[in-house]
């Protein structure tokens, strides 16, 4: 019995490990068996467990910074774990492949050597599933902790009106997505005046890619708009609400733009749209990520500025938003004001008040919708004659909430007091006028708009820099850059007025200009203290005979263009103590009243006043030659003077003093203009004015025009080389004038030793420049640039002595020269040694052999277009 109990305790004592021993070793022998299937598994387990790396992965980059913070160390060590198990696995990948067929082979034919190793393998296989398990449990849990943002919608609508149907919008919204889809364009700028419909094409196209997926390549599309009083925060702010993430008060500036720029640059391409930019927004300080960073996103800016487009936009990736044409405007107006608009005894007048708007949408609308279902036409004539006042109060509408408010902005926002009165002056200028800049900027001037420091060409630059910001601005337009002439929109012309005559505005204005006024009387000046009155382009024939009492702050009086108007009475001035501005040009008045009591004026302006007999006093004519004993000497301010006299002037010595006090005056006689312009240039047509009066004027100007001369230049330069050079002389212009062949006037020595430009017009006699140069005794020896067109007997440019060098000579061109052969004769580029640029245009006799010549000239860029023999 002992026996058997020990027999029994061994037995169960061997027993146990046996079992464990022997379990182990089915377990083996049966991964062993199922080896390649047990890989398979792994497999498929790792390619889950990369698939779960991923996706923890992307979580962790649309998290805040703070909680990536809070993940990354312990995702980074998972992270690495995944990617050396997957390292293990495909390693292993080749071993199980080569380690032959099923188990019974492996029982005829194993070795002690091969047995084990294989039953390694089957081991490792199991623990690399166990590994996997471990990995893909963190893994989730790393996941489960991460907040999941929701899917975003890619395009979110934005509320506007269709451009269904309108050709000009459709034309813009295509050139919008034409430069979407360029890879050269990051930034768009989209520009144009106030309720042109800046909003409204952006906003088709954001709408246009939500209803239409395939035409979107974006990720997400961004709108934002920003308004005149908002900063970067705010715009931060509103872009992370569009990504569905907050933002703290207390972060940092610099907190918040790193986390919308790693935001951002984690999206596949956005597109970002800035609606209503006011100025320039530095979009790295925004926090938007660079081209480099996020080379397939784009940006959109609409702006009223045109200098903020070309700063923050992609060259050439400007558009700009122009108002609609006639056709265009009148259909978005019937539309909104109904049927109404098209019953015959109303259709004219609502065709009228639809040109009112000119081609503005913001108007068309507002001002249609206001008309809609009025069926009495009297309303609509009440609504076509308050349009034309540039009054907004319409009965019944918004135009001055809706149009004249927002425009208004665009004013309120300009860089200071002087532009914003620099504006103003413009809408005195009638509907649809092309103002010429020139005299534009010779207002302000003389208004006193300018810093009293500067110098006329300092003040004329300042006024062009104006004219460049009122024109970004879209408060102005270009209409001729050639002629620089530009035009205020009608609509913006109102506002202006409107805005003038505001309370508290310090430039009231009084503006009565084309619209066929034909008298003016005293109550027009009764309401209010003007400081600019505007009559001008009317059919005015009489003005108030009683001085008018309210007339003592007006600066600016503009009656040009009354082409009916011709007399002033005696009176009518004595009241404008202040005037500085005079403008009677194109009257036809007779006689001028007494100026003794406008005597701070600035400008007395009497262009084509052809009816003009100065006059004092009733029964005492002033004519030409006692318009410098009686008029100017009271003007001691006067600094503009423009006149058609009915003779020429008998200046005397002591007058002279009296014109270089003046900065700019042009005098017109019968076949004579002078016009001294700023001491800058000095235009003569003709020259029968008296040698003092043009040598004075010739000195005073760097600048030299000669016009319809003939041969009296050639005696005048003859008297003028007895008072020695002309030395500030830079530029020479002599048009439709025949050359004199007369060696006796040649100048002994060099007129004009710094001239650097000659342009030639109509020069007929002339054979070469050569001798014009004889003439003037000019050695061209700072010349840099001449210009010749259309001297018939030109036969060559140059003839120059052998030794004579043209070492400035930069530009030639020639046009319209027919009887031209060469244009240099017996000259080389030894000669011309700075020589840049040839052009030679119709010349119908030019020699080839010249050209073959030039040619070989260096880096000499040579255009030759319509010449005869070539």
């Amino acid at each position: 019995m002992e026996a058997e109990a020990v027999s029994a305790v061994i037995g169960a004592v061997v027993a146990e490990p046996s079992k464990i021993i022997w379990n182990s070793i089915r377990t083996t022998i049966k991964n062993f068996r199922n080896r390649k299937s047990i890989f398979k598994d792994l497999e498929g387990q790792t390619n889950i467990l990369i698939q779960l790396k991923d996706r923890v992965l992307n979580r962790m980059r649309v998290q805040e910074q703070t909680e990536r913070d809070r993940f990354q160390r312990e995702v980074d060590i998972w992270v690495n774990q995944v990617n050396e198990l997957e390292e293990q696995v495909n390693a292993m990948k080749s071993s199980v492949l080569s380690s032959g067929g099923d188990a019974a082979d492996y029982d005829l034919r194993c070795s002690c050597c091969v047995f084990p190793k294989l039953c390694r393998l089957s081991n490792q296989l199991v623990k690399r599933m166990e590994r996997v398990k471990h990995l893909k449990e963190a893994g989730e849990s790393y996941a489960e902790q991460m907040s999941v943002p929701e899917q975003l919608i890619p395009v979110e609508h934005v509320p506007g009106a269709t451009i269904t149907g309108q050709k000009t919008a459709s034309i813009n919204l295509t050139k919008v997505l034409d430069k979407l889809k360029d890879d050269k364009v990051r930034a768009i700028g989209v520009y144009g005046m106030g309720g042109v419909g800046k909003t409204t094409l952006v906003s088709n196209l954001n709408n246009k890619l939500k209803q239409e997926p395939s035409a979107n390549s974006f990720s997400i599309v961004i709108w934002v708009t920003v308004s005149k009083d908002t900063n970067t925060r705010k715009i931060q702010t509103r872009i992370f609400e569009r990504l569905e993430l907050q933002v703290s008060n207390e972060e940092s500036d610099e907190r918040v733009t790193s986390r919308l720029h790693e935001r951002l640059k984690n999206e596949e391409c956005f597109l970002l749209i800035l609606d209503d930019v006011w100025a320039d927004i530095d979009l790295q300080k925004l926090g938007i990520p660079n081209a480099e960073d996020c080379s397939r996103s784009k940006i959109i800016i609409t702006s009223r500025s045109a200098e903020v487009c070309m700063q923050m936009s992609t060259e050439d990736a400007i558009i700009m938003v122009r108002a609609l044409d006639d056709e265009e405007a009148w259909e978005l107006f019937q539309k909104h004001s109904g049927e109404v608009a098209m019953r015959p005894e109303i259709r004219a007048v609502a065709e009228d008040v639809a040109k009112e708007c000119a081609g503005l949408p913001l108007a068309l609308v507002t001002v249609g919708a206001s008309m809609k279902g009025k069926s009495d036409v009297r309303l609509w004539e009440n609504a076509r004659t308050t349009l034309r006042r540039s009054a907004p109060d319409i009965k019944g509408s918004s135009v001055e909430e809706k149009v004249f408010k927002p425009l208004k902005l665009s004013y309120d926002l300009l860089p200071d007091d002087i532009t914003r009165s620099c504006f103003l002056f413009c809408c005195l200028y009638p509907e649809d006028f092309k103002i010429l800049v020139k005299e534009l900027v010779q207002y302000w001037y003389c208004e006193g708009l300018f810093h009293e420091r500067l110098n006329y060409e300092e003040s004329e630059n300042q006024g062009i820099a104006i004219i460049q910001c009122l024109t970004d601005c879209c408060l102005l337009e270009k209409v001729d850059e050639l002629y620089n002439i530009i035009k205020v929109h009608d609509v913006v012309r109102d506002v202006g007025i409107w805005i003038a005559n505001s309370n508290g505005s310090q430039c009231r204005s009084l503006v009565r200009s084309g619209i066929q006024l034909t008298r003016i009387t005293n109550e027009e000046f009764w309401h209010s203290n003007y400081k600019r009155v505007s009559f001008m382009d009317n059919e005015i024939t009489e003005l108030p005979a009683a001085s008018c009492v309210q007339c003592s702050e007006i600066s600016t009086l503009l009656l040009k263009t009354n082409a009916a108007l011709e007399i002033i009475p005696t009176s009518f001035l004595e009241g404008f103590k202040s005037l500085k501005i005079l403008d009677l040009s194109q009257t036809r008045i007779e006689s001028l009243p007494s100026i003794d009591r406008v005597n701070q004026l600035r400008a007395l302006i009497l262009n084509g006043c052809t009816y003009l007999k100065l006059r004092l006093q009733k029964e005492t004519p002033l004519d030409g030659h006692r318009i410098f004993e009686e008029v100017l000497p009271l003007l001691e301010h006067l600094t503009v003077f423009h006149a058609h006299l009915d003779c020429c002037p008998d200046i005397g010595k002591e007058h002279l003093n009296l014109l270089e006090r003046i900065k700019h005056f042009s005098i017109t006689t019968e076949g004579s203009v002078i016009d001294v312009e700023w001491d800058n240039c000095v235009y003569f047509s003709g020259l029968s004015w008296p040698i003092e009066l043009i040598e004075r004027s010739l000195r005073r100007a760097p600048r030299w025009k000669f016009d319809k001369c003939t041969d009296v230049l050639a005696q005048t330069l003859k008297t003028l080389a007895r008072s020695g050079c002309f030395s500030s002389v830079k530029y020479l212009y002599i048009s439709r004038t025949y050359f004199w062949h007369d060696q006796s006037i040649c100048a002994t020595f060099d007129l004009l030793p710094n001239l650097e430009e000659i342009e030639l017009k109509w020069v007929d006699e002339l054979e070469s420049v050569s001798e014009l140069g004889l003439s003037f005794g000019m050695s061209f020896s700072k010349l840099k640039s001449i210009k010749i067109k259309v001297c018939p007997q030109l036969k060559c440019v140059f003839t120059l002595k052998e030794n004579q060098k043209l070492e400035k000579l930069q530009v030639i061109v020639v046009r319209n020269c027919r009887e031209l052969e060469f244009p240099f004769q017996d000259m080389g580029m030894g000669h011309v040694p700075n020589l840049q640029k040839v052009t030679l245009v119709d010349l119908p006799v030019l020699r080839d052999r010249c050209i073959n010549y030039m040619e070989s000239w260096g880096n000499l860029k040579l255009e030759v277009i319509d010449c005869g023999r070539i």
